[in-house]
């Protein structure tokens, strides 16, 4: 649709989401990546029985060096590609994930902070995951983003209605 991170972060569960966009690991690895996590945090904690639980769980995925900056929780500072990928640092930062003030410090040189995780109103409210998408690019088509308005509505069965160009008469 036109938009593509400059830069990407997440904490906790969020960052799973992000070494995926980044390009890190896979869907796939990330989905377990996940799954170990909940599992691991479940089990309560031994001095660090976690970290090592989720080391080694990420070191059974296959990781690549991101194709998308990414911006750990824990530091402002953007680390070397290698260091994103290493076992041991994303799976402390999982079980301890950093502050939300370190990681927009890290993504706001990168331009406009878009928040993937915020709730969806999927109540009767007329909200709903599209809606949230939607008003998402609005927002950002409001900050000077580049959207592909016909790919967003590509396929969606939607057709364009001739409107009068002069003021409705009123009776």
């Amino acid at each position: 649709w036109g938009v593509e991170a400059a830069a990407v972060g997440g904490a906790g569960v969020g960052e799973c989401a992000a070494v995926w966009a980044a390009g890190i690991l896979t869907i796939e690895d990330a989905g377990l990546l996940v799954a170990a996590r909940a599992a691991v945090l479940g089990r309560g904690s031994v001095d660090g029985e976690p970290i090592v639980a989720l080391e080694q769980a990420v070191g059974r995925f296959s990781r690549s060096l991101p194709h998308t900056e990414f911006v750990p929780s824990v530091s402002p500072v953007l680390p070397g590609r290698e260091s994103a990928v290493e076992p041991s640092a994303l799976a402390r930062r999982l079980v301890q994930p950093g502050s939300m003030d370190h990681l927009t410090a890290g993504l706001r040189p990168h331009g406009m902070l878009l928040d993937v995780g915020a709730p969806i109103n999927d109540g009767a409210g007329g909200g709903g995951a599209w809606s949230s998408v939607l008003q998402t690019l609005g927002r950002l088509y409001l900050q000077g983003a580049a959207i592909d308005w016909n790919g967003v509505y590509a396929g969606r069965g939607l057709r364009r209605l001739p409107l009068p160009t002069y003021p409705f008469q009123r009776e």
